[in-house]
């Protein structure tokens, strides 16, 4: 997410003075304004009376949600959606306020309407679109670029509202100089059109006509085309479309409109060359026009106008195929992996997706990567001999202490047990209690030092415990409100050792108590717009494109009330734009799918993969976490939609597929994760921090530490991005005296990390779920309960896997077994053989087929082997099937821990893993 601006000389001069990433960059001909994802506005260049040489903050109340700053000397921010602040050379009462002044720190202007949702700079004039759908405009308004017929002088003074529109809502808004241009739909049939008014010289209007247009107007844009989004500079227009087509017009004097000539063109002219090209994104400046074009792997950028007459023709050097007046593709700035184009008259500026290491080619400058700790070389080679003689004895000192969260992981092994036996509390004898010996030994790894007598005595204590509260429950039902209230707080210390089947009445009880009636909340989702997005590889950061991002804005948190209904009730009614479908059910939870769908993968900010899945390392790869750098104001407020989502799933046992780690469920319950919970997303980060833990125990000492360790005090977040954890950290170095604290502070900024987005979670599903209901919950009734059981279906696994080998006999043997299984056996043997808990929906989905090997073994004693990261397992030819199930479940539970793939740790030997099995 790094931001590069490109110079005629080729160079890169990377913007390293911004905290976070940038989400949006906009330039005047004196300064640029970065807009960071915590909401943030930085200003680079000559502002008013000041020169600003490295990026600079600026100063406001709080959070900006948008700003626009294209045209003239001035830009214009909205704070927390309800201030506006004018900054720069301001002029012609542009800001709505003056005829002229100067200001080089942020001014509160005048506001006190509609919370905004964009602004739009002019240069002479401004425009404002509020969330309501009202637009206003202020300043010079001599060709009726304001929208308003001449009245007097030639000034609109104030910000006013234009409403003469009739049957359409505007939609988006560009001011340009002397004319404007704004994207609006049809009322009634919800089809897009382009409006303009203003200036008609150089046919800068998109119709015909010889006199200024002093109201909004419909252009000549096609009947059959249906325009996304518009962009306009100096004097021309260009409209991209939804098949991902460019229609311009306006002066053409440079070739700008790509229509193979340089004849200005009224009337708005399909671009040329793009008929074989998806553009996602069009920007137009001075002379030229830029296009974001989406290819197979990666986007591209496409110059339109005179590449030999440009700024840029240097861009172009060792291009042979170049065609005036027409697209052109910039080869050289085009091998980064650009995720957006930023410009300004006669600059631009793309941002990547990829990380410095992966762009390294393209800079002359040297960066230091160093993504997490590890040991050198000499260092690894002094742990292994410094262990040969005492490793038995160190494993052998494995702590063998009772803990209290034993308690927990018992009473979710008693809870799936009896799902998966179809057994209620009252039919748990000591007889039954047999079944559970060996679920209590297999799972867990920090359980199997407590003797299984020890367990199951705490299990009987545990059944016991919960005969008592079902009782207690019955009665409490009769209980006076008041009294009810007494009784729980005196019995909320045991909720911890009460499992579901003992609460769940309870629990549905304290919902219902705030269930609201049907609101007759109804959305509209536009599958196709979603769909068309997607394609384009890029991230809907306002959630304008999404199915997400569609309901988002049409469920405002005061309709939250549609999440607390009925738990048979669905939330609110779904109608397919273009679809005829009336949902009876069904459309809802095609949505529903739709919308987790996209939670989980790049299209929206809100989610990223797991570092174990980005490294293909680790337990849980498959799981997603919440992204750290999505902070804007637009971006909390969808995580905050997604936490009250999460609350109707839980409310309503509407089960949807939603990978997230335990830190995730502990923390969104206001439980506190542990090292356990960090190394379940990155397996990496908390192998090296266990090293430097025990360090002593691998006879490393204070004299060789510094041979073995070279870091200081920063480390690593989930998105790649550097956290320091002091001041000054860059500069101290980890030393043997202060590694712990190194630890420590490296432990706590992975646990916090997203603190802020998890806040605006836990506001919007603690606003439809009761703080009593969530307080008798661990963290795994929490998660079965929205995402449901995780089924591994043998049949849909066995069509996408393929014997490698002849041993029919072993082969049928591996089905049969699956079959027997329970579940979650099953989900061990996929985590087994795939670090995965589940299976990709659809058998396009698989990356790999299951391979399954033979291995020829006089030994029966010998174990399957998994090839985790191919998705393979070599299966030994054993003589009976009874000793196949034996040793597979032996392998599956034992033998579950993943290497560390492609890290030093490799160098260690088997038995230098067992310590962190």
């Amino acid at each position: 997410g790094d931001v590069y601006k490109r110079q005629e000389y080729m160079g890169k001069a990377l913007l390293s003075d911004l905290p976070d990433q940038v989400q949006d960059m906009q330039s005047n001909y004196d300064f640029s304004i970065f807009y960071t994802s915590q909401g943030l506005a930085y200003l680079l260049g000559h502002c008013a009376d000041r020169q600003f040489s490295r990026p600079t903050q600026l100063k406001f109340s709080g959070p900006v949600t948008t700003f626009s700053v294209r045209h003239g000397s001035y830009a214009m921010f909205a704070v927390e959606e309800t201030k506006l602040y004018s900054l720069g050379s301001i002029s012609n009462h542009v800001d709505g306020v003056s005829n002229s002044a100067t200001i080089n720190i942020p001014r509160n202007v005048p506001w006190g309407k509609d919370p905004i949702k964009t602004i739009s700079c002019g240069g002479t004039h401004s425009l404002i679109l509020t969330q309501t759908g009202k637009l206003y405009s202020a300043g010079y308004n001599y060709y009726g670029q304001c929208g308003f017929k001449k009245q007097g002088n030639d000034y609109v003074e104030t910000f006013r509202e234009v409403t003469d529109f009739g049957a359409y809502t505007v939609e988006e808004i560009q001011a340009a100089s002397d004319f404007s241009a704004i994207l609006v739909k049809d009322k009634n049939t919800n089809k897009a059109h382009v409006m303009t008014t203003g200036c008609y010289y150089d046919n800068r209007l998109g119709f015909s006509g010889s006199s200024h247009q002093y109201t909004f107007k419909l252009t000549d844009l096609p009947n059959d085309v249906v325009p996304v989004h518009i962009s306009n500079f100096d004097r021309h227009t260009a409209v991209l479309t939804e098949n991902g087509q460019v229609y311009s017009w306006g002066r053409n004097s440079n070739g700008q409109l790509g229509i193979g000539n340089t004849t200005n063109q009224w009337k708005p002219t399909l671009m040329n060359g793009l008929e074989n090209l998806k553009v996602t994104k069009v920007v137009c400046q001075e002379m030229s026009t830029l296009l974001l074009v989406a290819e197979e792997n990666k986007n591209a950028v496409y110059f339109v106008g005179n590449p030999s007459m440009s700024e840029f023709s240097k861009l172009f050097e060792g291009q042979s195929d170049l065609k005036p007046n027409h697209p052109n593709r910039i080869n050289r700035v085009s091998e980064l992996n650009i995720e957006d184009i930023f410009i300004g008259p006669k600059f631009f500026a793309v941002k990547t997706r990829s990380s410095l290491a992966e762009d390294q080619k393209f800079t002359n400058m040297n960066f230091k990567l160093q993504i997490f700790p590890q040991f050198t070389s000499e260092g690894l080679a002094k742990l292994r001999d410094a262990n040969k003689e005492r490793y038995d004895q160190l494993l052998s000192d494995y702590r063998k202490l009772y803990k209290e969260e034993f308690d927990e992981q018992l009473c979710d092994i008693l809870n799936k047990v009896m799902i998966a036996k179809d057994l209620v509390l009252d039919s748990l004898t000591e007889d039954s209690i047999q079944i559970l010996d060996e679920e209590l030994s297999q799972h867990y790894p920090n359980m199997k030092s407590v003797p299984i007598h020890i367990l199951r005595v705490r299990a009987k204590t545990i059944i016991e415990i919960n005969r008592i509260m079902k009782e207690l429950m019955e009665e409490y039902e009769i209980l006076q409100t008041e009294e009810k209230f007494r009784v729980y707080s005196q019995l909320a210390p045991f909720f911890r050792v009460v499992l579901w089947q003992t609460k769940q009445k309870l629990i549905d009880r304290i919902i219902e108590l705030q269930t609201e009636d049907d609101p007759g909340v109804s959305v509209k989702v536009n599958r196709l717009r979603a769909k068309n997005f997607a394609r384009q590889g890029l991230v809907d950061h306002r959630g304008e494109f999404t199915v997400f991002g569609q309901v988002f804005h049409q469920i405002k948190e005061e309709n939250y009330s549609c999440f607390r209904m009925n738990k048979d009730a669905r939330a609110f009614e779904v109608k397919f734009v273009g679809e005829g479908a009336i949902d009876a059910g069904g459309p809802f939870r095609e949505g529903l799918s739709l919308i987790f769908a996209e939670i989980q993968s790049k299209v929206l900010p809100l989610l990223i993969p797991s570092p174990n899945q980005k490294n293909n390392i680790g337990m849980y790869r498959e799981k997603w976490i919440i992204n750290p750098n999505s902070k804007s104001p637009e971006n909390l407020k969808m995580f905050q939609f997604f936490g009250a989502f999460l609350g109707y799933l839980f409310r309503s046992r509407t089960y949807q597929v939603l990978d997230l780690p335990s830190i995730f469920w502990k923390q969104l319950l206001g439980q506190r994760p542990n090292i356990k919970d960090i190394e379940a997303i990155d397996r990496l980060t908390v192998q090296v921090l266990q090293d430097l833990e025990n360090i002593e125990e691998k006879g490393i000492t204070k004299e060789t530490f510094d041979d073995c360790f070279d870091y200081c005090f920063v480390t690593n977040l989930s998105d790649g991005s550097e956290y320091v954890l002091v001041p000054n950290g860059k500069e101290i170095r980890v030393t043997f005296e202060n590694r712990r604290e190194f630890i420590a502070l490296t432990t706590e900024a992975r646990i916090n990390e997203s603190r802020i987005q998890m806040e605006y979670i836990r506001k919007g599903f603690y606003s439809i779920i009761p703080n009593g209901a969530a307080a008798l919950l661990t963290w795994q009734e929490l998660e079965t309960n929205i995402v449901g059981r995780s089924e591994v279906d043998v049949e849909f696994l066995k069509m996408n896997s393929r014997p490698n080998g002849d041993s029919e006999e072993v082969y049928e043997f591996l089905w049969k077994a699956l079959k027997e299984f329970t579940t979650e056996e099953r989900v061990m043997y996929l985590k087994f053989v795939w670090g995965r808990s589940r299976l990709p929906l659809t058998s396009d989905d698989f990356s790999t087929k299951h391979e399954i090997s033979f291995i020829d073994s006089d030994n029966e004693t010998k174990l399957p082997i998994a090839h985790t990261c191919f998705f393979g397992i070599d299966l030994p030819r054993y003589k009976s099937y009874s000793t196949f199930v034996e040793k597979l479940r032996y392998a599956i539970y034992n033998c579950k821990e993943i290497d560390a793939d492609n890290t030093d740790f490799e160098q260690f030997g088997e038995d230098d893993l067992l310590d962190n099995a």
